[in-house]
């Protein structure tokens, strides 16, 4: 389900999320809003690397987190 409308169903009071959940979505809603009004403008390269290497680090991260979850 998307987060914008799980957002709108709490709103609404259709699916209460607790105060975790919601600020969790409410975070990566910001996030991906700024990220999309950065790619729709024009980037330059050096811009360009830098979205590259934040992704990267960002997916590290992430495998990593995964691989410390299912050894537990």
């Amino acid at each position: 389900m998307d987060s914008k409308q799980r957002i709108a169903d709490h709103n609404a009071g259709t699916r209460i999320l607790d105060d975790d959940e919601k600020l969790d979505l409410e975070k990566k809603i910001s996030i991906y809003q700024r990220k999309l009004d950065t790619m729709q403008g024009d980037l330059d390269e050096r811009e360009i690397e830098r979205i590259l290497k934040r992704e990267q680090l960002r997916n590290e991260r992430m495998r990593e987190r995964r691989e410390k979850r299912s050894e537990l």
